[in-house]
C-alpha cells in the first residue's frame, strides 16, 4: 500500500506571511515508510542481529519491499533518535533506585576497543557503549545520585560507584574459589569456602520461599524470622573463622586476602531482601550484546553503537515489564497510519 500525502504552501494576502499544512503523525515528510514496517526492521537487525544486506533481502521477500541500505541506514537512525527519548526516562529512574546491579563487556566501534555498559534496578535496564571502562562513565551516568547497595563484580571502577555499601557478585567468587580447589585438590579451605558461599544463597533462596508462604500477619513469622537469624550469624561465623585460617601463596592467598579486604561486602544480601547475591542478571543483559558482537563484528559508526544502547534501554525495560517487544517498537516507531487505509473517510476520520 502506497499513500501520497501533499501540503499545501499559501501565502497571506493580507499580512504576506507564507503557510504550510501540517501532515498527521506517522505521515511525516521524512517518513518513508510506516511505524510497523520499521518496527520489524528494527526487529531484524536488532534481535535477530541480521546484517543490512540479509535484512534487506528478507523485506523484499516477505512484504516485497524493495529498501536500499541507506533507506535502512536512515530507518535505524529514526529509532535511535526516538529511542534514546524513551532510555533518559529509562536512566533517570534506574540511577534514582537504592539498589543498582551493574557490569561491563566489550565492544568494538569502528577499529576501536569500545565497553558496554549495563545498569539495572527494578525499574528498569540501562545500556551505554563508552569508549573507556574507567570509573568515570559510571559517575557520569548517576551525576549527583547515590545509590545504597552496588551489586556488582570487584573491578576497580565498579568499586568506584557512588553508594552507600557494595555487594560483591557471589557467582565470580564461586568459580574462583572453584579454581582453588583444582589447583589445591587436598585444601580443604578452598571447599569449605565454596560451600559456604553456596549455603549463604540457598538460606537466602530458602527465606524468599517461606516469606511467600506465609501471610499477613501470621503468627509463624517471628519464628521463622529467629530461625533465619540463628542460621545467619552461623555462617557469620564459619566466614569469619576460614578468613583467619592460613593458605599456601598464590591464588589461594590473593583470593583469601580479597574477601578479607570485602569482608562486609560478602553478606549484604543477607541482610537486605532487596539486594540480589549474585550480578547474574547484569551478566544476562549482556549476553545478546556479545552475540550481537559476535554476529556483527563490531558497530559500523558511533551514532550505530549509541543507538544499538537505546534499542537495548527500552526493549530489556520493556521485557522487564512484561511488555512485547515488537509492539514496544512499534509505540517507538510513531502513530500507525492503518487508519489512513480505510475505505469509510467518515471512519477514517474518526
Amino acid at each position: 500500500m502506497v499513500i501520497e500525502t501533499q501540503q499545501d504552501h499559501v501565502t497571506c494576502p493580507h499580512c504576506g506571511k507564507h503557510n504550510c499544512g501540517e501532515l498527521p503523525e506517522g505521515l511525516e515528510a521524512q517518513r518513508q515508510f510506516g511505524p510497523r514496517l520499521e518496527a520489524t526492521l528494527v526487529y531484524f537487525m536488532h534481535e535477530q542481529h541480521m546484517s543490512y544486506e540479509r535484512t534487506r533481502t528478507a523485506m523484499k521477500d516477505l512484504f516485497g519491499v524493495d529498501i536500499s541500505e541507506g533507506g535502512e541506514a536512515s530507518v535505524m537512525k529514526r529509532a535511535g533518535v526516538a529511542a534514546q527519548v524513551k532510555a533518559d526516562e529509562i536512566a533517570a529512574a534506574v540511577k534514582a533506585s537504592a539498589v543498582i546491579n551493574s557490569d561491563e563487556t566489550s565492544a568494538r566501534v569502528e577499529t576501536d576497543n569500545w565497553w558496554e555498559w549495563v545498569f539495572i534496578s527494578i525499574m528498569g535496564i540501562v545500556h551505554l557503549i563508552a569508549h573507556t571502562r574507567e570509573a568515570k562513565v559510571i559517575k557520569q551516568f548517576m551525576g549527583d545520585e547515590q545509590a545504597e547497595v552496588w551489586v556488582s563484580d570487584c573491578h576497580k571502577s565498579q568499586l568506584a560507584a557512588p553508594t552507600q555499601t557494595h555487594q560483591i557478585c557471589l557467582s565470580h567468587q564461586v568459580r574462583d574459589v572453584q579454581r582453588v580447589i583444582e589447583e589445591h585438590p587436598d585444601l580443604s579451605w578452598g571447599t569449605l569456602m565454596h560451600d559456604l558461599f553456596q549455603s549463604a544463597i540457598h538460606l537466602r533462596h530458602k527465606r524468599d520461599d517461606l516469606r511467600k508462604q506465609l501471610k499477613p500477619d501470621d503468627p509463624h513469622e517471628p519464628m521463622h524470622d529467629a530461625w533465619y537469624k540463628g542460621q545467619r550469624t552461623k555462617l557469620e561465623n564459619q566466614l569469619t573463622g576460614l578468613l583467619k585460617d592460613d593458605v599456601p601463596s598464590g591464588r589461594a592467598e590473593t583470593l583469601r586476602e580479597r574477601f578479607r579486604t570485602h569482608r562486609d561486602h560478602l553478606f549484604v544480601f543477607l541482610y537486605d531482601p532487596r539486594v540480589s547475591p549474585t550480578n547474574n542478571a547484569s551478566e544476562n543483559a549482556l549476553r545478546t550484546s556479545v552475540i550481537h558482537r559476535k554476529v556483527t563484528n563490531c558497530f559500523r559508526s558511533t551514532w550505530g553503537a549509541r543507538a544499538y544502547a537505546a534499542w537495548s534501554t527500552v526493549i530489556d525495560t520493556a521485557q522487564l515489564k512484561g511488555q512485547a517487544i515488537f509492539d514496544t517498537l512499534v509505540d517507538l516507531m510513531g502513530k500507525p497510519v492503518l487508519q489512513f487505509l480505510d475505505p469509510d473517510p467518515a471512519r477514517a476520520a474518526r
